[in-house]
């Protein structure tokens, strides 16, 4: 159970993610890449419900260049998938795109996260808002798209050794731990792995778990 001081802490990160990152965000991005400026300011205004920080974090990873592919946990429309595959070249996008996978996208969460009706209007098939997405933005090309469960994608892998791995499955500890560890075995010599919304509180207490292995971890 979550003690007191977890979740002071935890209101406080989601108030300064609701209220001031933007604002400081603004200072952080004087030192923008012109590539990420251009990239921002053609996606943002189009795909609204992410924040440029997060962007720019997603742009950063998939810049460094290690040797190895980019595997994406999770993908919904498309929005991180987009700045993976224009900064960093081929991501192997994995989403059953079900129901039950997005069954915590039909409300608002404590991090402002709009509600699924809000973000795909009519569509009985997110997998097409998702297509159509990459194919909008001219990156249709560099993903491998992937519709089943990461565990099912990751035990068939035969790809290359993964330099990326950005989990944002279904976010229950045992999810977090299982997509984790299901790809755990394919991470590249040089590798990041990248942990969205480590504001929920099951996410963050799979990721401080997971946090125990020798491995770099890096929280979103």
């Amino acid at each position: 159970m979550e003690g007191l001081s977890e979740r002071v802490i935890r209101r406080a990160r989601v108030a300064y993610r609701a209220h001031l990152a933007d604002r400081v965000d603004a200072l952080m991005a004087v030192g923008d890449d012109a590539e990420f400026r251009s990239a921002w300011s053609t996606v943002g205004p189009v795909l609204t419900w992410n924040h440029r920080p997060s962007a720019r974090r997603l742009w950063r990873l998939a810049k460094l260049g290690h040797a190895g592919t980019i595997v994406e946990i999770g993908s919904f429309a498309g929005n991180s998938t987009i700045y993976l595959a224009m900064a960093g070249g081929e991501v192997h996008a994995v989403d059953p795109h079900t129901p039950q996978s997005m069954r915590q996208l039909s409300s608002v969460s404590d991090t402002g996260v709009p509600t699924l009706d809000q973000r795909l209007p009519g569509s009985p098939d997110p997998s097409r808002v998702f297509l159509g997405n990459l194919e909008r933005f001219g990156v249709r090309e560099r993903v491998v798209y992937h519709r089943a469960s990461s565990l099912e994608v990751a035990a068939a892998w035969a790809g290359e050794p993964v330099r990326l791995l950005y989990v944002d499955g279904l976010h229950t500890y045992a999810a977090v731990r299982q997509d984790y560890e299901a790809w755990r075995p394919f991470l590249a010599p040089e590798h990041v792995v990248l942990f969205d919304d480590y504001l929920w509180a099951e996410v963050q207490h799979a990721v401080d778990d997971v946090q125990r292995y020798p491995i770099r971890a890096d929280v979103a």
